[in-house]
């Protein structure tokens, strides 16, 4: 089977927006420098610091004794700042060779002209996704072997941070994309998110939710879809039996972009390979009937 795949790959069409991805290498982490050197030589100059103020107390020499110690402390910032810097360049590195060994082409460290061609992919996320394209950091795209064949994923790291004036905190998303219907009228929005106590007080007090078969999904999951009857056809009870199980803090997304996934959090690489597998299983079990479109009043997948 050819399987599912994205608009731009199918060749039904192209997609302005999506720019010339440079993916990149995958770079063994042995390969990067390992050295304690900065952090040796960090804790060389805040003693140098150190000393220096002790000196010139001694001595009665302010100068030397501001002087000493100034410098002391700048260059133990810097190589403070080296050396961490060299700490990320090979978490980076290894993160990177862990998707690529499972397939996934990343490329990290977006830059603003790409982020913003990338963005409109996911921007009917972006009640979630605040700031939109500035926080877009990274991408990666996949196929994963179903059932059905082999089916394209996206992926997309968003973060973003907010303040409240006296603290702040960083928001951090990973979003796996499937691909949308292959023709036909697209999908309506068709959107689970968890089902809480918040929830559950505003079910009671009238709040649109759509009770599906699954006991178990229906405790999981708050419903809302503007068409009644999507969500009967989109979500069989196998896809509800699956997804009754998704870890807490996702969001699931059924549109006219496609199938989406987000989970609030950072990720080990493990864990986005994972992501991408999931909405990849989803999609792949969701009715056939679905791949030609949506006809409001079908209530009967094949």
């Amino acid at each position: 089977m050819s399987g599912l795949v994205f608009e731009t790959t199918r060749g039904h069409g192209s997609d302005s927006s999506t720019p010339t991805i440079a993916f990149a290498s995958p770079v063994d982490a042995a390969d990067l420098p390992r050295s304690k050197a900065p952090f040796l030589l960090m804790a060389a100059a805040l003693t140098g610091t150190v000393l220096s103020v002790v000196i010139g107390i001694v001595l009665n020499a302010p100068v030397v004794a501001i002087g000493g110690g100034a410098a002391g402390l700048l260059a133990g910032i810097v190589l403070l700042v080296v050396g961490l810097k060299r700490i990320v360049d090979r978490g980076l590195a290894t993160f990177t060779a862990d998707l690529d060994r499972a397939g996934i082409r990343h490329a990290p460290n977006l830059d603003r002209e790409t982020a913003k061609a990338l963005f409109p992919q996911v921007a009917h996320l972006e009640k979630w996704l605040k700031y939109g394209s500035r926080g877009l950091k990274s991408y990666g795209e996949t196929t994963v072997a179903t059932d059905r064949g082999d089916l394209a994923v996206r992926l997309f790291y968003h973060r973003y941070t907010v303040s409240t004036g006296n603290s702040h905190h960083v928001v951090q998303h990973w979003i796996a994309l499937a691909p949308p219907q292959e023709s036909g009228h697209p999908w309506p929005e068709l959107t689970l998110s968890n089902e809480n106590f918040v929830a559950r007080i505003a079910k009671k007090l009238g709040r649109e939710d759509h009770e599906l078969d699954d006991t178990s999904f229906n405790d999981r999951w708050l419903v809302r879809c503007d068409d009644p009857d999507f969500p009967l056809v989109a979500l069989p009870p196998v896809v509800q039996s699956v997804l009754a199980d998704s870890p807490r803090y996702e969001t699931w997304v059924f549109g006219p972009r496609g199938v989406a996934v987000l989970h609030v959090g950072v990720h080990k690489s493990q864990a986005v390979v994972g992501l991408a597998h999931r909405v990849a299983r989803v999609r792949a079990m969701m009715p056939t009937v679905l791949d030609a479109g949506w006809t409001p009043n079908v209530a009967t997948p094949k």
